[in-house]
């Protein structure tokens, strides 16, 4: 989701899940065993976690645990995204890098919550699949010589207020420009190291705005209630809705000394789904 500049011993993911072995003073004993999902420090053996900040899911022993371990920042994400558009009254929004697994995620709750999307992707078949296995009515190539014209019928057609960006570039500002007055950009991502531009002037005559996204601020915003029903919400769906809303497509499992080799070789299916890496201990 950041593709910005690392430097050298920068520590990729950190997303993880994990099962609880010890318990502080304060929480409830009976969590003992439970399986749980959490972000940061999951390349960890043990991790220290506030009990109010993970995933808990329900005593399953047939449960995949392979869908624990992508339970945290994609569907959360989601679910802070699509909930943002709800509270801003959007009946439409849309979203760019639309083959992505989270943006498919943002597509099936948006249609749970009533709201139309207008997805954009890059790839003839990348439209296909969104149309064919995910439902979506307003889906367009970026890359297609009538894009902007199909566009400005799709967003008269739709209302789209609000555009979900992560790609940066020209893409978005000139996509914003077509949208109504008072629209939103949302910020949530970089996945390329270019600026994102963008007319002011548009900003200024139709009172649009630019605002940014980081889940971990809008978890924080969130009453300690509030953020147990998302967590529960995501947990329930993995483990009793078949993933219908929040599951992601685990492409393929490699071994921990496979890594360096499954970097490149995920990148050229990142919009199929993800790769697992299984760290086993002998």
């Amino acid at each position: 989701m950041f593709r910005a500049q690392k430097e050298e011993g920068f520590v990729i993911g950190g997303e993880g899940s994990g099962f609880i072995r010890q318990i502080g003073e304060g929480v409830e004993q009976g969590l003992m065993g439970r399986l749980v999902s959490f972000t940061q420090g999951g390349w960890a053996r043990y991790a220290i976690k506030d009990i109010n900040e993970v995933i808990i899911f329900q005593d399953q022993p047939s449960f995949d645990l392979r869908k624990s371990a992508n339970a945290y920042v994609n569907p959360l994400t989601a679910c802070g995204l699509i909930d943002f558009a709800k509270n801003h009254n959007a009946k439409a929004v849309v979203i760019l890098d639309a083959s992505s697994q989270l943006a498919k995620q943002m597509i099936r709750f948006s249609r749970l919550q009533g709201i139309e999307t207008v997805n954009i992707v890059r790839k003839e078949e990348q439209v296909k699949d969104l149309v064919e296995n995910y439902g979506a009515k307003y889906v367009l190539n970026q890359q297609s010589s009538t894009f902007f014209l199909d566009l400005e019928s799709y967003l008269k057609e739709t209302n789209a207020t609000i555009l979900l960006e992560c790609i940066v570039g020209n893409i978005p500002g000139d996509i914003l420009a077509k949208m109504p007055p008072k629209s939103l950009m949302v910020a949530y991502g970089i996945l390329s190291n270019i600026r994102l531009s963008f007319d002011s002037f548009d900003l200024i005559k139709n009172d649009k705005c630019i605002q940014s996204f980081f889940l971990y601020r809008w978890l924080n915003s969130l009453e300690p209630e509030i953020k147990k029903q998302w967590f529960e919400r995501v947990a329930d769906d993995l483990q009793n809705n078949k993933c219908q809303i929040f599951g992601t497509k685990i492409v393929k499992q490699i071994a921990l000394e496979e890594w360096r080799e499954a970097i490149d070789e995920s990148e050229k299916v990142a919009s199929q789904g993800k790769y697992i890496i299984k760290c086993a201990r002998n």
